[in-house]
């Protein structure tokens, strides 16, 4: 009797444990495993982002401005700076070709500049452009010079300048609405006659206010650069200029070049990833 009692007890005690142990501890079976798992989001791995230049891109440069773009000074066939760009940056890992649009206009100014971008045909060679070069402020410069020969002032100069800023905003804000992923270099100018009047006080603050104008300008908008060029031919004085002691000769137009690919070197990585390949997370 003992015997049944305590078999009873213990089959009972047993079963508790049963349940209490399915209840608590237990895998869920097959069925409601899968049942979870469609029910968890699903998992991605992401793959560390590649180098900027693991996919070579077919380069674009849209160049445009005045006479130092089209390249007046150079001997025939040699493109000016723009030669110079093109041989070195290929060079690049992230190249594989490049292609360039020149729409300089020898003598053009601000003014005139603003008026060609809102045609058709030079907006559609910003919207694939990768690089955007730009030359412009020395026919301004020297208007100001003709139209007050006969009283020119430091006030004239410096109102003036007021107005070439404005039309350099307006020209780098147009050409951001017609493409904001690349970017813009502006190539500063230089004192032609700085051999001559070079060391004229006034002269030296009328030029490095016109410089700088660009410099400053530039700062206000995304992925712009500005390139000086000004001290590099306060150095090499007439060594640098064509025989109309104006426009750059090969040599010179090689300085522009050089100080020009050193600012593109510089930031290389921004300008390339501006249009880089996208790779997108796999799903495992």
């Amino acid at each position: 009797m003992i015997k049944q009692i305590l078999l009873i007890i213990f089959m009972g005690i047993t079963l508790f444990l049963l349940i209490f142990y399915n209840n608590n501890f237990a895998q869920p079976t097959s069925t409601t495993a899968i049942v979870n798992n469609k029910e968890r989001p699903d998992i991605y791995f992401f793959k560390e982002e590649p180098p900027i230049d693991f996919v070579p891109l077919d380069f674009k440069i849209t160049a445009i401005g005045d006479s130092l773009t089209v390249g007046v000074g150079a001997e025939e066939n040699n493109g000016g700076y723009l030669n110079f760009i093109k041989k070195h940056l290929i060079e690049e890992k992230g190249i594989k070709s490049i292609e360039i649009s020149n729409l300089g206009k020898a003598g053009i100014r601000s003014d005139e500049l603003i008026k060609l971008l809102k045609t058709k045909d030079v907006q559609s060679e910003f919207q694939d452009a990768n690089l955007i070069l730009i030359t412009i402020g020395g026919n301004d410069l020297m208007k100001v010079v003709t139209d007050h020969i006969i009283k020119l002032e430091l006030t004239v100069f410096e109102r003036e300048l007021t107005l070439f800023k404005q039309r350099l905003r307006d020209i780098l804000a147009t050409i951001e609405q017609y493409n904001n992923e690349a970017s813009v270099v502006l190539i500063g100018f230089y004192n032609p006659f700085n051999d001559w009047i070079g060391q004229i006080s006034e002269v030296q603050l009328i030029m490095e206010q016109w410089t700088n104008a660009g410099e400053e300008i530039v700062t206000e908008f995304a992925n712009a650069y500005y390139v000086n060029v000004a001290d590099v031919f306060a150095t090499h004085g007439q060594d640098a200029l064509y025989e109309d002691y104006f426009h750059p000769n090969d040599f010179g137009y090689e300085l522009i070049g050089k100080e020009t690919l050193d600012v593109l070197l510089a930031n290389i990585d921004a300008i390339l990833s501006a249009r880089k390949v996208t790779f997108h997370d796999e799903k495992n």
